[in-house]
């Protein structure tokens, strides 16, 4: 049975909306990325949202995107930011039912190797070397078992080409 709305949840690297936009495309659906969304209604980069309104201010903004991608009609795919699962309201939003939630998993270092320059990642700091792999840790830590406990389906990202991701995904859509 196919969910009509298909949801990408993991951490900052693993691939979300690189996944979610590949996805869409083969399954003839809509894109909805969250972060995008966001960024294209503020009409400022995430970093300056984080800058200027703090985390918080984000996260609302954030909810609101999260509701406006979960009321299209039809098929889509949703890619979400990284921490969408620490905002309450979004988690129960993301909980209910009518869509699948996939989590796309990675190991720390997956994802440092492909953090480890990225200078748009407001949850990271200016953190480098070392002190970034540790805030990686960290938040993955805190993070890992939201991810797990919203999941209908966990995807391990390590190891496998975006060919082979996308196949297993599709099983699921």
């Amino acid at each position: 049975m196919s969910a009509s709305r298909l949801v990408l949840i993991g951490p900052s690297g693993v691939g979300k909306t690189l996944l979610g936009t590949r996805l869409a495309m083969r399954l003839n659906r809509t894109l909805f990325d969250v972060d995008q969304d966001v960024e294209e209604r503020a009409g400022v980069d995430i970093s300056w949202i984080f800058d200027k309104e703090g985390e918080a201010g984000f996260r609302v903004r954030e909810h609101a995107a999260l509701q406006r991608g979960l009321m299209l009609a039809g098929g889509v795919v949703i890619a979400t930011g990284a921490g969408i699962v620490t905002t309450p309201a979004c988690y129960q939003l993301l909980a209910a039912p009518g869509h699948r939630v996939i989590y796309l998993a990675a190991s720390v270092a997956l994802l440092y190797r492909r953090l480890q320059r990225s200078s748009n990642r407001p949850m990271l700091g200016d953190a480098q070397g070392a002190s970034r792999r540790q805030k990686i840790e960290q938040i993955l830590a805190a993070r890992a078992p939201l991810y797990e406990q919203l999941a209908d389906y966990r995807i391990d990202c390590d190891n496998q080409s975006i060919n082979q991701l996308l196949n297993t995904i599709t099983k699921y859509a």
